[in-house]
């Protein structure tokens, strides 16, 4: 955009920026007042794509180019590289600017990502996957073993185990990578030698096989197995299996977040959460149809979480996730949100988000203000957007991509001065 002194001119400077003002060799500064061929030599016209460093030298403004063309969303940078999805292919791109196809046909749907642990945790409408610390995709959400296993101890003579009392548990394997919470074990008594166990369990529909652990109740003895559902064992670690399908599976989750050792996710109108510090599986529903509406927006901080449903906002006071008895869900605003416009801001420890009642700001303890106040038009009836923060002139900035009934795009843009 043009660079230029209107409306910074006083009559007797004749149009230039000011007498006190010299860029570079143009003394007189900017003059757009006057007839071209009039501008003096050292007087310079408004300025079109140039950026005037300290010294007052000029240098042409870099501004943008293309990368890559593509139908390209969902853009997140880890570890020097941005991860996202092109074409619907889930790609990387390096500092090189060399894209590798990580996930091919992944989606065309937003993906949503944490970080964690110096790993990437990503979800978009049916699949959960992260990049792990070695730089490879693994599976993550599956759903916790519920049940125990069913264990049946076989004839004398079916097997080369020898008599004694055993503890049999078993976790779910997807691939090469196993869960990490097993059910409670399974207890047995054998009074006689050269038995096998038959061992089965109900898997989630997301795992491939299950991994059985057997061991003596004073911890002497282990065997560790892998196989399929069901599972013939004996001391040599021999067996068949009998892979089945459940569909029981957890479901991918929008909205994800981290806080106080858990992951955090929503479906629809359901609030998921993973178990404390593990973060492979999810626990169960802790809240199912908060206003019988979806969950538009969420956001986990320190003293609860952010609840933003099609019909109003709120806040759940909660320390113990597992426990409903220990949460308090509080109303705290009768407006909903734009999908996407969530914004955080750590060192503050505050999150805000565009709300359908202006830019709303809140604090880890659940306490809301609106920072615009009715100055930005609602009118064309946004229903979708993005938010990236950006520092300028010392000044916080947040720039909001607003979607018009899923068309067009406008940019808005709250400063913490409160300006629109």
């Amino acid at each position: 955009m043009p660079i230029s002194n209107r409306q910074r001119y006083s009559p007797e400077s004749n149009g230039k920026l000011s007498d006190l003002v010299e860029l570079g060799k143009w003394k007189q500064g900017i003059i757009n007042r006057l007839d071209p061929k009039d501008i003096p030599n050292d007087a310079l016209l408004d300025a079109l794509n140039v950026d005037f460093r300290v010294d007052g030298s000029v240098r042409t403004r870099e501004g943008y180019s293309m990368v890559e063309n593509g139908n390209c969303h969902s853009i997140h940078s880890f570890k020097n590289s941005l991860f996202f999805v092109m074409n619907k292919n889930f790609v990387k791109m390096d500092k090189n600017e060399n894209i590798t196809v990580l996930i091919p046909n992944y989606t065309s749907d937003k993906v949503y990502y944490v970080e964690l642990a110096d790993e990437l945790y990503f979800a978009t409408t049916n699949k959960t996957n992260k990049i792990n610390k070695q730089g490879n995709i693994e599976p993550w959400g599956i759903h916790s073993p519920q049940e125990q296993c069913e264990v049946t101890v076989g004839e004398p003579g079916s097997g080369s185990m020898k008599k004694g009392k055993y503890m049999i548990n078993y976790a779910y394997l997807y691939g090469a990578y196993e869960t990490a919470i097993y059910p409670e074990s399974v207890v047995i008594d054998v009074p006689y030698d050269d038995f096998n166990l038959e061992v089965s369990c109900n898997p989630s529909s997301q795992s491939t096989s299950a991994m059985y652990f057997i061991t003596n109740t004073n911890g002497e003895e282990l065997y560790a197995t892998a196989s399929g559902y069901n599972a013939t064992i004996d001391a040599y670690n021999t067996l068949s299996y009998f892979p089945k399908q459940h569909l029981d599976a957890i479901p991918p989750l929008e909205n994800l977040c981290y806080s106080n050792g858990r992951i955090w996710g929503t479906k629809g109108s359901n609030i998921f959460f993973s178990a404390d510090r593990d973060y492979r599986q999810y626990n169960p529903v802790m809240y199912i149809g908060i206003d019988n509406t979806d969950i538009v927006l969420f956001k986990a901080v320190d003293n609860g979480c952010y609840v933003v449903t099609e019909k109003a906002t709120y806040f759940l006071q909660v320390k113990n996730p597992e426990s409903i008895a220990d949460g308090q869900l509080v109303k705290i605003f009768d407006h909903s949100a734009i999908k996407g416009t969530l914004f955080e801001d750590d060192k503050q420890k505050k999150v805000g988000w565009l709300s359908t009642e202006g830019y709303i700001v809140g604090d880890h303890n659940g306490q809301l203000q609106n920072i615009t106040d009715g100055k930005i038009d609602f009118s064309k009836n946004y229903t979708e957007g993005t938010a990236v923060r950006v520092k300028k002139n010392g000044i916080d900035k947040i720039i909001f991509s607003l979607k018009q009934n899923g068309e067009k795009t406008d940019f808005q843009t709250v400063d913490k001065n409160n300006e629109v």
